[in-house]
């Protein structure tokens, strides 16, 4: 350009030259006649679009030099931006994971999920999750017979495919040589991952041809065991492994993203045909006579284009109905009269799986979404704070820029990208936050039935998507006020000195509300902290009605086949043996149900005779345990006597029950020589003896009593199908030192049987806490932050108001004022400020403390003593923010201070 506009003042020159004008006349002639060049310059290229490219590039590198010039206020923005974002980012991950991802299947829209509701007893064995749906006001189920499936599949209506599945918890894989015990495997119906649109990542899928009696057995692995056990090798199709002690062949490994259609984080290492059920599930092995016996299978299906979930409510109703009266004359029970109380059809979304687990999660996640949402309003509103004090500071270098021709709008442009290089150095920063707080949140989640949550913490496209967003949309949202309030700054007042030009940001409307706010949600974030971490201890304080310490716990499968339980059974007693032998171990003990792990096993029951008499059926948990089980958990026997070895096999069963059972059914007659009659003890009603009342123990939850009881010798557990049993070792020293020990003498026993999920009791106990842990170290975590920030924003706040006032205070103090009243005057500014963010505070923790006391434990949701002691430590903060300040304003020399006047 500036070459093109020397040619055209050559051309110019000549011309004037030709006319008779000397060289050095028509040279300034031409440059009079052509015009301003730089300017001609600078609107030739703003036509080009080049100048805001330009002053992009100009006000970054400016940005960046203020940044520089200024690292404390950059380092305090940009973590209070990081830290606000990452915490919302790692929390938003974990929750699209557990509430709203779909599975990675073809149009996970199109699938629909198969439940059933009934407002009467359904006397028919179910294996599977209940829900209590709040709409329907009843239970429903997603277990379904294996006759209503082929009844299902058979209707040709409204659905493109039908699926059957279910979990296959607890298998021993031995391959190589090596022995381990698989947590989950799925059977999956033989079309299933055809209806389902999945492509496997090696091999091939489960076809409907594997799916037969008569078919050589098969299995599909996952990509995450693949990865973990045989590193990715392509070769590991077409090899053997014995699961269960069957041989099976691997054809094919799942694809990377698929983790089955259970519970979310439930992922299953392994997929079989639902052939296999028989020999891999007990619940399988139930059915072998009669498939309409037991209601197990859960059922998805995919709608035809068009088609809607109430057609086909419509078409499967008559099935389902069938199918109930079937399985009811299965057991020898009788079909209602008219159907009523029959078991009715329920379709819903079926694109998330099996969803029990992830609604039992969703109030949890939603109350972590609001901390973390808390955490960003602080944030930002200590982001906004930080900003109007950096432009008042900067009202003179504003004013200058202004009197030299700068144009407001170039100004706020300026302050704008100044705003938004803080947020894309927060949004940059946050994403470490982000993932730390992902694997903290996964390390401490709880374990269902058993296993904990598989959830992967990491960050996804998407999720690293919102965070860019969050964080630009912060950095323009709270850097518009301070750059709008900072290009409007008076030249005038700013070149005259004086106290009008040095109006403090104390006294700006919008920072004492910003300022309240921040009290506020600081507030109720320490009274959540507080109630959680009560809740916490009034929870490790609980006395759960035996020994929990020295104690070490394993899982051992002696025939996870579920063939010959008396073998099994034996195997279990040679190990309890073999390890009592062992040099620091007191005691042996083994049990169906651990004590105190969210599991359980419950029955219907009839006392006869006692106080009470016969008063009709009603339910109590069962326990089958092995010899020594009071002795090793330290269950003092109140009446008669424990079980012991004698017990097992006998044809009249035995029983101890708890003080609660005593209660219930006996009253204040001695339950000692008396019998009751539980129902489904091996599949028919049995008469059972007692012979000994245990003191009451916590069952599956810390937080729930003890229910009524019974405890029976472990051989009762044969109806069950499987000998699998937890172990419990009492040593005389710490219980986690043993366990090298313990593992070595188990693999003398049968080096083919894994012990598997070794853990403390304690450890044990602990994980049903785990949801309040986490609440209680998060709002913590994120209390204490709050505390720093409303301390330092309240200081440097009233540290930059005390510089700005200082021709004031010596005003005042020339005039007599003390240094005390000084003190006074700023302590009664900013005490006043707190005050009403306390107030306000007090409110919001009222309101949020009920949202969250189903959660609490032990304590009110209103519990004074929180409260105030929140408040107290929010206002000892404030106190000691704003005395700093205060004493050092008290410190000016008044003749100093009138000077700068």
């Amino acid at each position: 350009m500036a070459a093109e506009m020397r040619h055209h003042l050559d051309l110019l020159a000549e011309e004037l030259v030709a006319q008779g004008l000397s060289p050095a006349e028509a040279a300034a002639r031409a440059r009079r006649e052509f015009g301003p060049v730089d300017r001609i310059r600078e609107d030739c290229r703003e036509e080009r679009g080049f100048l805001w490219l330009s002053q992009l590039g100009q006000d970054l590198a400016y940005a960046g030099r203020t940044m520089a010039r200024a690292p404390g206020f950059t380092i305090a923005a940009v973590l209070t931006l990081a830290f606000g974002i990452g915490v919302n980012t790692g929390i938003v991950s974990l929750a699209d994971q557990i509430l709203l991802r779909q599975l990675p299947v073809r149009d996970p829209g199109g699938l629909i999920l198969l439940h059933w509701g009934a407002k009467a007893d359904f006397p028919v064995p179910v294996g599977g999750s209940w829900e209590n749906d709040p709409v329907l006001r009843q239970w429903t189920c997603t277990s379904f017979s294996r006759s209503a499936f082929a009844k299902f599949r058979a209707r040709d209506g409204v659905l493109d495919g039908l699926l059957a599945f279910s979990p296959v918890p607890g298998l021993t894989l031995v391959s190589g040589g090596h022995a381990e015990t698989i947590p989950l495997g799925q059977l999956i119906s033989g079309d299933g991952f055809s209806v389902l649109g999945i492509r496997p990542a090696a091999g091939r899928a489960i076809e409907a041809s594997d799916d037969r009696p008569e078919a050589a057995p098969v299995a599909m692995i996952s990509y995450a065991y693949w990865m973990r056990r045989f590193a990715g090798d392509p070769a590991v199709v077409g090899q053997t492994i014995l699961v269960n002690r069957l041989p099976l062949t691997v054809i094919g490994v799942a694809p990377r993203n698929f983790a089955g259609t259970l519970q979310v984080g439930d992922n299953p290492d392994l997929y079989f045909p639902l052939a296999l059920a028989a020999t891999l599930s007990p619940r399988g092995s139930d059915e072998k006579e009669n498939p309409d016996k037991v209601w197990w299978l859960q059922i998805m299906a995919r709608l035809k284009p068009g088609a809607t979930g109430r057609q086909a409510e419509a078409s499967l109703e008559p099935i389902l109905e069938q199918c109930a009266r079937d399985s009811l004359a299965a057991v020898g029970a009788a079909s209602p009269p008219g159907g009523a109380g029959l078991p009715r059809l329920i379709v819903g979304p079926g694109g998330q799986g099996l969803s029990e687990i992830r609604h039992q999660y969703a109030r949890e996640w939603e109350i972590l979404v609001g901390l973390g949402g808390t955490v960003l309003a602080i944030a930002c509103a200590n982001l906004a704070n930080l900003l109007l004090a950096r432009g008042v500071a900067r009202r003179r270098e504003i004013g200058v820029r202004l009197a030299m021709g700068a144009g407001r709008g170039r100004i706020a442009r300026q302050l704008f990208t100044e705003s938004s290089l803080l947020a894309a150095l927060g949004g940059a920063l946050a994403i470490p936050f982000a993932l730390w707080i992902e694997v903290t949140l996964v390390a401490m989640q709880p374990k269902l039935e058993g296993h904990a949550l598989a959830l992967d913490p990491h960050l996804d496209g998407r999720i690293l998507l919102v965070a860019m967003l969050l964080s630009m949309v912060t950095g323009l949202v709270f850097g518009s006020v301070p750059a709008l309030r900072a290009s409007r700054v008076n030249i005038n007042a700013e070149f005259q000195g004086g106290t009008g030009a040095r109006g403090g940001v104390s006294h700006s409307a919008l920072v004492r509300t910003i300022l309240v706010g921040q009290v506020a949600l600081s507030l109720v974030l320490l009274v959540g902290a507080g109630l959680f971490a009560r809740t916490l201890r009034n929870l490790h304080g609980v006395d759960v009605g035996f020994d929990r310490g020295n104690l070490l716990l394993f899982e051992l499968d002696p025939n996870p086949a579920g063939s010959d339980f008396e073998l099994a059974a034996a195997t279990n007693r040679r190990m309890a043996e073999r390890l009592r032998s062992l040099p620091g171990v007191e005691s042996v003990t083994f049990s169906k149900i651990p004590l105190l792990a969210n599991q359980g096993w419950n029955t219907r029951l009839r006392a006869v005779g006692g106080s009470r008499g016969a008063q009709g059926k009603s339910a109590a948990m069962l326990n089958a345990v092995g010899a020594d089980f009071f002795g090793t958990y330290r269950i003092p026997i109140i009446r008669g006597r424990g079980l012991e070895e004698r017990d097992e096999g006998r044809p009249s069963p035995v029983a101890v029950i708890n003080q609660a059972m005593a209660a219930a059914y006996f009253g204040e007659d001695d339950p000692v020589g008396r019998t009751f009659e539980v129902e489904d003890l091996n599949d028919h009603p049995t008469l059972v003896e007692v012979v000994g009342v245990a003191r009451d123990a916590r069952y599956s939850a810390v937080r729930s009593v003890s229910p009524a009881t019974i405890y029976l010798p472990f051989s009762a557990s044969r109806s069950m199908r499987t000998a699998a049993a937890t172990f419990a070792v009492r040593s005389a020293g710490n219980p986690t030192l043993m366990s090298s020990v313990v593992v070595g003498a188990g693999r003398e026993v049968d080096p083919l049987i894994p012990m598997s999920n070794l853990r403390t009791e304690e450890t044990q106990i602990d994980d049903l806490s785990a949801n309040e842990r986490i609440f209680a170290w998060l709002s913590g975590l994120f209390g204490v932050l709050a505390l720093g920030l409303v301390g330092i924003g309240l200081y440097g706040l009233l540290a930059y108001s005390v510089q700005r006032r200082t021709g004031e205070i010596g005003l005042r103090m020339a005039l007599g004022a003390c240094p005390e009243a000084v003190v006074a005057m700023i302590l009664r500014e900013s005490l006043l400020l707190v005050a009403i963010g306390l107030g306000f505070g007090l409110m919001g923790a009222w309101v949020s403390a009920r949202a969250v006391a189903s959660l609490l434990y032990g304590l009110s949701a209103t519990d004074p003593a929180v409260f105030l002691g929140g408040a107290g430590l929010l206002l000892f903060i404030a106190l000691l923010a704003a005395w700093l300040p205060a004493r050092r304003a008290a410190r000016i020399d008044p003749i100093a201070a009138l000077r700068t006047e």
